[in-house]
Order: structure tokens, then C-alpha cells, then sequence
């Protein structure tokens, strides 16, 4: 089936099938919908979820931005339609998971450098690195409280009493 095709059938049986905010789209659905083969043998594994992967990819892509309607996923389950009044939400917590988990693997490099084998200006630049990357990792904490305080309205009133 071409890209096209499977993308039109997921799309006809989503709109067939009446989702609404807060639904999920269970696994089985998914597969079904997104016309991915079963998993016949070690072989075929591999193929099988890098196209999925695509595929769903894809889908929630095309809803994202041709309907406006974001999918979040539900662990083992499947994916659940984000109503418009969490998108906000879970935007940011997409933003700040991926902002914090580069600062993370960032600082992981930082600390495991072979310091040994750099010279004094090579060393002074890695330490001027460190620091920034540690500031920019502070300045992201401060603002990501920041930002989930826009959730939380009795933490927002409490600010401006």
C-alpha cells in the first residue's frame, strides 16, 4: 500500500469513526488503521516497527497540523486525543522533556571528557563550556516553573496577591 493510501485510510477511518478529545486510539486500532503487517519472524521485527514508527509518525503529523488535533501517547495502550484545553500543556511538557533530557546527555559528555588529553586552552574552553551549559540548565529549571504555573491558577494568584 503507498504512503498515500495508508495515510488516507487512517485518516477516512479516524474521521469515520468519530473520535473526540479525549478518546483513545488503542494499539489494535492503530495497526489496523496504519495497515501494518503482523510480525512473522525475527526478520520481518525490525522492518516492521521502524515502519510503524513512520507511520505513526506520520499520522499524528497529518492531524497535528492539517486538523489541529494533537495525539499523546498513552503507554501500552495506544494514543489519546489532547483536548484543546491541555494542548497548551502538553506542548510544554514535550518542549521541556526534550530541552531537559539534551541538557542531560550535554552534561553527561561535559563530565565524562578525557581532561587529561586536552591542553591548558582546550581545558579552559571545556570548563567555559560547563559552566554555560550549567547556567542554561538552571535558567531552564526557573523557567519551566515558570511556565507549568500557567496550569496551576492557585499558583498564578498566589504570585499577584
Amino acid at each position: 500500500m503507498s504512503e498515500k493510501t495508508w495515510l488516507q485510510r487512517a485518516v477516512d477511518m479516524f474521521d469515520n469513526d468519530r473520535f473526540k478529545d479525549g478518546d483513545l486510539l488503542s494499539r489494535d486500532w492503530i495497526s489496523h488503521a496504519l495497515d501494518i503487517p503482523p510480525i512473522r519472524s525475527v526478520q520481518d521485527a525490525e522492518r516492521i516497527q521502524w515502519m510503524t514508527l513512520a507511520r505513526v509518525e506520520a499520522f499524528k503529523e497529518y492531524l497535528l497540523v492539517e486538523r489541529k488535533v494533537a495525539l499523546r501517547t498513552a503507554r501500552g495502550q495506544g494514543y489519546v486525543v489532547v483536548p484543546p484545553s491541555e494542548q497548551a500543556e502538553f506542548a510544554a511538557r514535550e518542549a521541556m522533556g526534550l530541552v531537559q533530557k539534551g541538557l542531560r546527555k550535554g552534561t553527561k559528555i561535559m563530565e565524562n571528557t578525557r581532561l587529561d588529553a586536552l591542553t591548558d586552552s582546550q581545558k579552559r574552553r571545556h570548563t567555559d563550556a560547563e559552566l554555560r551549559l550549567s547556567g542554561l540548565s538552571q535558567m531552564m529549571r526557573r523557567q519551566r516553573r515558570d511556565v507549568f504555573k500557567l496550569f496551576r491558577p492557585q499558583e498564578l494568584e498566589k504570585g499577584h496577591a
